[in-house]
């Protein structure tokens, strides 16, 4: 009955845990109501700050949580607020793991320039020192088919193995074939790659300019061919269906670019004034949106922080070892004959077995 009673009085203390805030500045734990209440008046707070101008807003990122800072990049692009966008731009370059994914986040849901002048950026990211941001730039590589990243995307092969599976995966998808999971084979395809962007799609970019329009639509159709060349092909399809007053070339080059997919189609007209999802279709499926709030609840409070559902586990255990500690020591005081044979016993049990062991030891030697 004590051993009862105290668990439970450690648990009562235990679920009072989650009033307390959440480590590295985090968000406590509060309330649906309560929460309710609180995102209102952070939205409240968001919507002021559309009112500064950029360097001011710039400024007063800086002085924000890094929580804060990360909600508000997911939140700014409901805004249509493209002067302010650039701000998700600079949190490519953040330390937090957290705020770089909400920046790409955000980015995939900005109209489609921004994403696509910064994709060195990302592909840089596959070589930042936290493996959560290279793990989220090899799926967004991968999902814009982003054929730039290929010798990013290999040196990643020999990461951690979630990562080299997505870099894998990312290389496949670009490539449009499979050299398995060898650096090395990789890069003896991308040798051949770089040969083809180098000499025969220059080749047949510089046919088209002085063909006649059948012989035109012929070079449109053999550039269709080079999948895997998405930016250079994309490139040229683009300035086709922007200049060329030929219809059937115009169709045919946008229908090329949505066909190709990936950076290709978002250089496509259609793509003008959309955002990556609109284009692509929603990214949340393929894993590239998985910027994550700091938690709220009795879910992980901070990287590397500790689960308020833990500590309950934890102070309930410690009041059943000390429980079951105490009820030995009554039980020893109450029966000290008992106690002395059960430890002969062990005593002996124990001589036995470990002379066992030796006979067995000696036997196989």
């Amino acid at each position: 009955m004590l051993l009862i009673r105290f668990a439970l009085a450690l648990a009562l203390i235990a679920t009072a845990l989650p009033t307390a805030r959440a480590v590295d500045g985090a968000a406590p734990i509060v309330a649906p109501q309560e929460e309710e209440t609180a995102e209102q008046a952070q939205e409240a707070q968001f919507k002021a700050w559309l009112e500064l101008d950029l360097t001011v807003l710039r400024r007063t990122l800086k002085q924000e949580s890094m929580p804060t800072r990360a909600r508000f990049y997911r939140w700014l692009p409901t805004t249509g607020r493209s002067e302010l966008y650039p701000v998700t731009v600079d949190a490519l370059h953040a330390e937090d793991a957290l705020e770089i994914e909400s920046a790409i986040h955000a980015l995939v849901r900005i109209r489609v320039p921004l994403l696509i002048d910064n994709l060195g950026s990302i592909r840089e990211l596959t070589a930042h020192h936290h493996p959560r941001v290279r793990y989220v730039a090899c799926v967004t590589l991968g999902r814009l088919r982003d054929d730039l990243a290929l010798e990013y995307l290999i040196d990643r092969l020999n990461d951690t193995k979630e990562i080299s599976r997505e870099a894998h995966k990312a290389l496949k998808e670009i490539s449009d074939t499979d050299n398995g999971t060898d650096p090395a084979e990789w890069t003896a395809w991308l040798q051949e790659w770089l040969s083809t962007e180098e000499t025969i799609i220059p080749e047949l970019i510089a046919k088209f300019e002085g063909a006649e329009r059948i012989e035109k639509l012929k070079v449109m159709h053999q550039m269709l061919l080079f999948k895997s060349h998405r930016h250079q092909v994309g490139d040229k399809l683009a300035e086709i269906a922007a200049q060329e007053n030929d219809p059937s070339m115009v169709t045919l080059a946008i229908d090329g670019m949505r066909n190709l997919g990936g950076v290709a189609a978002l250089k496509s007209p259609e793509a003008v004034g959309r955002s990556i999802t609109e284009v692509l279709g929603d990214l949340e499926d393929t894993g590239i949106l998985v910027a994550r709030e700091r938690t709220k609840t009795t879910e992980e409070v901070d990287e590397g922080g500790i689960k308020a559902s833990q500590i309950i586990t934890l102070l309930v255990m410690l009041s059943l070892i000390g429980g079951v500690m105490i009820w030995t020591v009554r039980f020893a005081k109450k029966n000290p004959t008992r106690v002395r044979k059960l430890t002969s016993r062990l005593k002996k049990g124990t001589h036995r077995l470990t002379k066992s062991i030796k006979r067995k030891i000696t036997f196989t030697r």
